[in-house]
């Protein structure tokens, strides 16, 4: 995804698989910074690009694989400095290989993702829509979209 800075320069933002988003610019190719966002007791990754609002600050998911060998997924802000805002876990088993979506609404930033929820045999996809406050994630609303099953030919 490339945003813009506060000097209104072209920054490239990358995913890596061992979760670290990496901010390089786009005039020259140099590393402006990078952050992990990996939790120490378990395997993380980005696997989906970020996207950035119009005030500069990085939405990126990272998917950590649990204890049980199950995914989770975690929404995350991060500013354009590199520092972390907040994290959004998605609940029941929530899951997504998606990109966040944000549109600014009158004076908030909304974020649209698309989450697989659920036990294997019966996943339910999601759409989650989240308020940024400033200071954490708001739920504003889900709606189921359908159910995956994988054990009837033609689902």
């Amino acid at each position: 995804m490339i945003g813009l800075d506060f000097q209104r320069r072209e920054v490239l933002y990358v995913g890596t698989t061992n979760a670290k988003l990496i901010a390089i610019r786009s005039a020259d190719g140099t590393e402006k910074w990078q952050r992990s966002l990996a939790s120490a007791d378990s395997e993380t990754r980005i696997v989906s690009s970020a996207s950035v609002s119009d005030r500069g600050d990085i939405y990126t998911i990272t998917n950590r694989k649990a204890d049980d060998g199950r995914i989770q997924s975690t929404l995350h802000k991060v500013d354009q400095f590199s520092n972390p805002k907040w994290s959004y876990a998605f609940p029941n088993n929530g899951y997504t290989t998606g990109s966040p979506k944000v549109i600014k609404s009158s004076n908030s930033t909304l974020i649209f993702i698309y989450v697989s929820v659920g036990m294997v045999d019966d996943i339910q996809g999601e759409l989650y829509v989240l308020r940024d406050d400033g200071i954490r994630a708001n739920l504003l609303d889900h709606q189921a979209l359908g159910t995956c099953r994988f054990d009837v030919p033609g689902s």
